[in-house]
């Protein structure tokens, strides 16, 4: 894992903080937001171009005046050589150390509470990461549209969290990855059956 952000270098510090933001919250507030994305696994883009990566896109919720943390975490020996992703937290109140721990603002960012936050954090997140992508001179881009707005005909899949993951390498199916499957399984198919139908139309 290769951790960034601007809370604190340490753990223990981190855990002072969000022990503060748990209190400073309502018992039925939200205490931090979670985003998990999936990075670049080139080896052209390499640790470096995956640490920047997440760098780049902490800084987007850093120009609101959030306090963030994220790491990179590496596929592990039972999944997928490819799987490398970002898992990022942030606060959603602005807060600035002081000399006794941390002064939280009195209303949360008003950007977090708009309807158009999570596509511009996913816009900047696929900016961010084309920005390395081009550097590297590679081809491939990510695209923060949704399938519908790409016009691809495939239903999204789904996160399968930790509990979910943990089975699947056991071989344990789960709902969650059963849908995946099914879902990459029709897309396959009716693209073959796309093929089929333009080469028997020429």
């Amino acid at each position: 894992r290769s951790p960034v952000g601007n809370i604190a270098k340490a753990a223990e510090e981190r855990d002072i903080f969000w022990g503060m933001v748990e209190r400073r919250e309502r018992a039925d507030g939200r205490v931090q937001g979670v985003i998990i994305a999936e990075l670049p696994y080139e080896p052209e883009i390499g640790a470096d171009g995956r640490r920047r990566i997440v760098e780049a896109f902490g800084g987007v919720l850093a120009d609101l005046g959030l306090r963030w943390h994220g790491t990179v975490h590496r596929p592990d020996d039972h999944s997928d050589p490819r799987n490398f992703h970002m898992h990022l937290v942030y606060g959603e109140r602005p807060a600035e150390p002081t000399a006794v721990g941390w002064r939280f603002a009195d209303r949360k960012a008003p950007e977090t509470r708009k309807m158009g936050f999570l596509p511009m954090l996913r816009q900047r997140f696929a900016d961010a990461v084309n920005a390395e992508l081009e550097a590297a001179g590679m081809r491939r881009r990510y695209d923060p549209r949704s399938y519908e707005k790409m016009g691809i005909d495939k239903q999204p899949g789904v996160h399968l969290g930790v509990s979910a993951a943990a089975l699947e390498r056991k071989g344990v199916v789960t709902v969650k990855g059963r849908r995946n499957v099914t879902a990459e399984m029709m897309f396959r198919l009716a693209g073959e059956v796309v093929a089929a139908r333009d080469g028997i139309a020429e």
